[in-house]
């Protein structure tokens, strides 16, 4: 029996929020185990670490240049090329997810979860936050770790001339609100990590729901293909595009209008949001419903 099954099941029947935490906290620390001692998750990691880097010595090859460029315009120039090269890592992103997280409900029917699903009802719900928190956390973090690579790239190839205090309208039109290149950046960089987590409830909820890995990673991969094909289809001047993850996470919606009380970046990180949290709520009732009709 699996150390988590013990610990589920010798829990009293009434427990405090000490004793939910600690059990919680115990249970993710075995799903982060999970996930990241496979060497499929490591093999994957390397091929998004290596692409990015391929992708930020490619910067270097075309724009070998920029030193000799202007200083004002110098000054911000890693900023902006860091937030539009975030395109590789919003291309590479979805896949790894998928990759990573497929199986993370899915394997309750190899590893006997499901019967103690079925058998207790103290373990079910914990055991499906850690799942959920593990999950939320592997996936943020490869999202962080491939955009600060991507950023520490590019800041290598234009000698660290971030710009801070850089207009942004100098590298995007229509910006109508403060912001400077480095903010425009770091924004980014920020529905980046908040995209990895929609993914990750995607994928995860697809897990929950089939019961089965391949499924999971079939719509992983299918879903980022959509959204390529969607963009690439899609009339660019219809304002919901910029909405779209290729565009709205590097750079290119700025230089569109967008209608409404919010900036399309706050409207991105609303929606976003709001996404990422239904598809995270639902992988525990489908997970549940599914293990108990397949018991």
């Amino acid at each position: 029996m699996n150390r988590h099954e013990l610990i589920s099941m010798s829990m009293p029947p009434r427990r405090g929020r000490r004793d939910v935490c600690r059990l919680v906290t115990i249970l993710t620390g075995y799903e982060l185990k999970k996930i990241w001692t496979k060497p499929l998750a490591w093999v994957t990691v390397l091929v998004a670490a290596l692409l990015c880097g391929l992708d930020a010595l490619k910067v270097l090859w075309t724009n070998g240049y920029a030193p000799m460029w202007e200083t004002t315009y110098q000054a911000g120039i890693t900023a902006s090329w860091a937030t539009n090269r975030m395109h590789t890592v919003v291309s590479m992103l979805p896949f790894a997810v998928a990759v990573l997280l497929c199986g993370v409900f899915a394997e309750g029917g190899r590893n006997g979860v499901r019967p103690l699903i079925c058998a207790t009802t103290m373990g079910r719900l914990p055991l499906a936050q850690a799942k959920i928190l593990a999950g939320a956390l592997s996936a943020v973090g490869l999202a962080a770790t491939l955009a600060a690579e991507m950023v520490l790239l590019v800041a290598v190839v234009f000698g660290f001339h971030l710009g801070f205090h850089t207009p942004a309208e100098m590298y995007w039109r229509d910006i109508d609100w403060s912001m400077t290149a480095a903010e425009v950046l770091l924004t980014s960089a920020g529905l980046v990590l908040l995209y990895a987590l929609l993914y990750a409830g995607f994928v995860m909820a697809f897990s929950a729901l089939t019961d089965n890995s391949i499924v999971a990673l079939t719509a992983g991969i299918l879903g980022e293909s959509g959204l390529i094909y969607l963009e690439g289809w899609g009339n660019r001047m219809v304002w919901w595009m910029n909405l779209m993850p290729f565009r709205l996470l590097t750079g290119q919606s700025l230089n569109y209008s967008f209608p409404g009380p919010l900036n399309v970046l706050q409207a991105g990180f609303l929606l976003y949001s709001g996404i990422a949290v239904v598809l995270l709520a639902v992988c525990w009732p489908m997970w549940y419903r599914c293990a108990v009709a397949r018991r």
